[in-house]
């Protein structure tokens, strides 16, 4: 009768466990979530100094703070192209994996921008079918569309980004670019990079 006693209680110590388990990996989940849209809107609504915040600090010893700002205020300031942020969604959290004393997590969003050539209307009608062939490589013909009436390429994407945090509470967040391999490999462990390249 106490051996059955003790396997009950071993047994229900363990579901415990587990539902706690489920429960921090889910709440760690949503945190990513949260401030990944935080993160987002700000750049939605072209706050870019408050959205340095949510990018992972190691990225500025390689690309100083100044200067990716100056990249951004730049792009959606160009009189020859006007470009709008549309919404980001996290679609898919990975398991968080901790390394060296970091929390990694790898997300997958899809995001939608809208991008219009400026200029008079020349240099419209030139810059539109440069665009067209340079969003549709980049991004593959399907994903994306012009509209003649208003003269905006909508381009619709799927990407990856890793999420690091120390604490499993406060998330910072680095997108993950093909052409930005060399970069990333020297400021992610070589575990996490082996996964999104």
């Amino acid at each position: 009768m106490k051996n059955l006693s003790l396997k009950k209680l071993i047994l229900s110590f363990s579901i415990s466990l587990l539902a706690f388990n489920f429960s921090h990996a889910q709440s760690e989940a949503q945190a990513v979530k949260d401030g990944f849209n935080k993160y987002q809107v700000l750049l939605q609504e072209k706050k870019f100094n408050e959205a340095m915040n949510y990018i992972y600090p190691e990225l500025f010893t390689l690309v100083p703070k100044e200067q990716l700002l100056k990249i951004l205020n730049q792009t959606f300031s160009n009189p020859m192209l006007e470009v709008k942020m549309g919404e980001s969604k996290v679609t898919k959290t990975g398991k968080v994996q901790e390394i060296n004393g970091k929390k990694y997590m790898i997300i997958t969003y899809k995001g939608v921008s809208h991008m219009k050539p400026g200029g008079n209307v020349e240099q419209q009608a030139l810059l539109k079918d440069r665009m067209q062939a340079g969003f549709n490589e980049q991004f593959g013909a399907e994903n994306v569309t012009y509209n003649e009436s208003t003269g905006y390429f909508t381009i619709h994407m799927e990407k990856e980004a890793v999420a690091i945090s120390t604490d499993g509470n406060n998330w910072t967040y680095l997108s993950i670019e093909p052409q930005q391999k060399l970069m990333v490999e020297k400021i992610l462990p070589a575990e996490i990079v082996a996964q999104v390249f």
